[in-house]
């Protein structure tokens, strides 16, 4: 069944920025696999726009799953052979739905963000950069 293994644990630390404090492990049904996104990946969560946070707040119960497509769009995931990863948009969208549902968002809502983020979303502008992440003096 999919879902994550771990539990996410971030820190804020800035405005729209979070750290990731501990590897967050996720097991995917579609993409048959598990996938790791490191401690020290920094992510903005949820990247949903003002004007639709009334009904779609920046945190909820898809903040773990953000955090899984925004490695996904990132080039920051690691599957378990220790080799990066790098998912296509699509698949990125597609584990995002996967991974919302298994953290009990409703299907409305889960269905929603995804087409949004099918339809908006652009892997080549998104702000985080895989080669930037650290953790600590490490």
């Amino acid at each position: 069944m999919a879902g994550f293994i771990t539990a996410l644990r971030t820190e804020k630390i800035g405005a729209q920025r979070w750290l990731l404090i501990d590897d967050l492990i996720y097991k995917s049904d579609i993409l048959k696999g598990r996938f790791l996104i490191s401690r020290g990946f920094q992510t903005d969560l949820a990247s949903i726009p003002r004007v639709f946070q009334g009904i779609l707040p920046k945190t909820d119960l898809y903040d773990a799953p953000a955090v899984l497509h925004d490695a996904g769009y990132g080039g920051a995931l690691v599957g378990v052979a220790d080799e990066r990863i790098n998912l296509v948009k699509q698949w990125c969208d597609r584990i995002f739905l996967e991974a919302m549902l298994s953290c009990g968002v409703n299907k409305f809502k889960a269905n929603t963000m995804y087409q949004l983020v099918k339809a908006f979303g652009r892997p080549e502008k998104h702000p985080l950069d895989a080669s930037r992440f650290h953790y600590g003096d490490e």
